[in-house]
Parts: C-alpha cells; sequence; structure tokens
C-alpha cells in the first residue's frame, strides 16, 4: 500500500490513533516513529555515553513539543541529522506526518 493508500484507508474508514500507526508500521512507513519507551532510551544511552548536547536536544524537543508521554514520536535519527522530535498524539498528527510524505 503506497502512502496516499494509507492516508485515504486511514480517514474514509475512520481508524483511531493506534491502527493507523500500525498501518504506517505495517506499510513500512514506520521507520521514524519512536514510542515513547524508545524516545526515553535514546535519552538514556545519550546519557550513558556522556553525549550531553543529544541529551540536551531531546529533553528541550520533547520539553518544547508539549507531547511529553504521548505514545509515539517522529525522529529521523539518521546520519547526524539534529531533527526536531515531534509527537503524535492523534490521527490528525498521524495525517500531517502523512502530509510530509506527499509534499
Amino acid at each position: 500500500m503506497d502512502i496516499e493508500e494509507i492516508r485515504d484507508t486511514i480517514i474514509n474508514e475512520d481508524l483511531d490513533f493506534d491502527a493507523a500507526i500500525d498501518l504506517l508500521i505495517d506499510n513500512d512507513y514506520g521507520d521514524y516513529i519512536y514510542s515513547w519507551d524508545v524516545m526515553k532510551e535514546l535519552i538514556k544511552d545519550a546519557l550513558d555515553q556522556d553525549d550531553m548536547n543529544m541529551v540536551q536536544h531531546l529533553v528541550n524537543a520533547i520539553w518544547n513539543d508539549d507531547g511529553v508521554g504521548d505514545a509515539y514520536w517522529v525522529y529521523d535519527r539518521s546520519m547526524g541529522t539534529l531533527e526536531t522530535p515531534r509527537s503524535l498524539g492523534s490521527v490528525d498528527d498521524v495525517i500531517d506526518y502523512i502530509d510530509g510524505f506527499l509534499m
């Protein structure tokens, strides 16, 4: 299923949040989607490695997002990027995430 079909399915079938996330992950569009527990582990790992810049970056991003505790986060950790993580807390957030692929 391509990303447009996923978007249409989420909207037309009125999927709930968890089903929308599962649909993304099941169709290989979940590479940058992390659970809240994984986000906490990324911070702990950075702390254990004395990477205070990464700790500060992640903590500030989460603090400023207002999504502390949201079930899922979008974060591209590839090749030294310091993209700011953002929370996914609703179906609307998932649709916004998908719309980023379609731009």
